[in-house]
């Protein structure tokens, strides 16, 4: 292959980089718009990193863009409504890699149907290619974790759409993380229920218990992350526990005032005197 050539093609490849994410991201928000009533965050070149990017918004679609292609890493949709069914969810993610495959077709038809110069071709060509490629690495399974922005962790299209079609036995992962809760096996619990939440998120008590687990443990990190999102989605229909968790990753992140202040509102609520008493104590120590 001449040098021209190659280096056309690459740097083809390269603005097809970025066109193919925005085409796939776009493939799961509009249908994301179309089936829910909330904003839908879109992220091209992060995994839910607004910061360093170029932000606007049309109508319920918000988006943030990275242009730096050294620290370009794919895209991110998220649906801000609470109550997602599992038929919206099927759609929304099959829908990203289908309209790359979809743009693939039509580069596939242009060329076989219309005359074009080398260079033409070999720019189309490399669309197709950009394309093609997304679809794939997107819907073959793929049991490799992306670690959000956010500290959560998320699979690629493909197995997301495998645990969709599993969903007949989120009732099984809730009764076996119940289990092991009851058993005190804490770890395994947390575990569980973060499973859970990679397969079903539109219920409070899946992030209520999911951040109770990680507190047994110890493991304020994966619990701080669980509860922002919960934060996010559920702050209205937050209990009495929910203030009290909140509290108690606040205390350790050494925010006593706001910690206070979710211990009073458990209190208020009606919790266990006792036991929100220490906790009140503890933070009104540091205030």
């Amino acid at each position: 292959m001449p040098l021209d050539v190659a280096l056309i093609f690459m740097l083809s490849l390269l603005t097809f980089r970025l066109l193919t994410t925005v085409i796939h991201e776009l493939g799961h928000a509009i249908p994301a718009l179309l089936l829910t009533k909330k904003k839908v965050t879109v992220y091209m070149g992060s995994l839910g990193n607004p910061e360093k990017s170029f932000q606007f918004q049309l109508g319920r679609l918000e988006c943030f863009f990275k242009f730096n292609l050294f620290y370009w890493r794919g895209g991110l949709c998220v649906m801000h409504a609470k109550d997602i069914s599992v038929r919206t969810s099927f759609i929304v993610t099959i829908c990203g890699p289908l309209l790359s495959l979809l743009v693939a077709g039509i580069g596939i038809l242009i060329l076989t149907n219309y005359e074009f110069d080398d260079v033409t071709k070999l720019v189309i060509f490399a669309l197709v290619f950009s394309c093609i490629v997304d679809f794939i690495n997107n819907m073959i399974p793929n049991q490799t974790m992306l670690e959000l922005h956010n500290g959560m962790i998320a699979y690629n299209d493909g197995t997301h759409l495998v645990h969709l079609f599993k969903n007949d036995s989120v009732e099984k992962i809730y009764s076996d993380g119940v289990s092991y809760f009851q058993q005190e096996k804490y770890a395994k619990a947390a575990e569980t229920f973060e499973k859970l939440l990679m397969t079903r998120s539109d219920h409070e008590v899946f992030y209520r218990l999911a951040i109770q687990a990680n507190l047994m443990i110890g493991n304020y990190t994966n619990a701080k992350n669980i509860q922002k999102e919960f934060s996010e989605r559920f702050s209205e229909a937050f209990e009495i526990l929910d203030f009290i968790n909140l509290g108690r990753i606040q205390l350790h992140e050494g925010l006593y005032e706001n910690a206070l202040q979710n211990f009073m509102k458990a209190k208020d609520m009606g919790a266990d005197v006792e036991e929100i008493q220490k906790y009140i104590d503890i933070a009104r120590k540091h205030v």
